[in-house]
């Protein structure tokens, strides 16, 4: 039998309530890293084909060997910008602008990471930070 290329489902939060036609998966964890780096979306009512679907590819190895993927504070700033867009409209509320907070902090460690990675010289590198 043929291995499944996203075997994994994601738990999409209040998905019954909110969004219950899609569906999240997740590729098998890499031996290196024990890592996803590949996802998959579907959008289909329940018990249909879907109607859409988007892959997402997460870079997986050092960026000397290429770029096979985007970074997660990518991934953040594109939600941080289609966020902010709705503020720009008329669907803008208070719960987007602490989700915009929210997803700016996890933008801001993620660089705080890559600052201690390149302090250690080991930044773009597949290697474990220094304890």
């Amino acid at each position: 039998m043929a291995e499944l290329k996203y075997p994994n489902s994601v738990e999409v939060a209040f998905r019954e309530i909110i969004s219950p036609q899609f569906l999240v998966l997740a590729g098998k964890n890499a031996e290196d890293t024990n890592s996803r780096y590949e996802y998959a979306v579907l959008a289909a009512a329940p018990g249909e084909i879907a109607e859409y679907s988007t892959e997402i590819k997460f870079q997986h190895g050092p960026l000397a060997d290429g770029i096979n993927g985007i970074f997660s504070n990518v991934l953040l700033a594109i939600l941080i910008d289609h966020l902010k867009s709705l503020q720009e409209g008329p669907f803008r509320n208070r719960q987007t602008a602490i989700a915009i907070t929210h997803l700016e902090e996890a933008e801001n460690a993620l660089a705080r990471r890559a600052d201690e990675r390149k302090t250690q010289g080991i930044l773009g590198q597949h290697k474990k930070e220094a304890a």
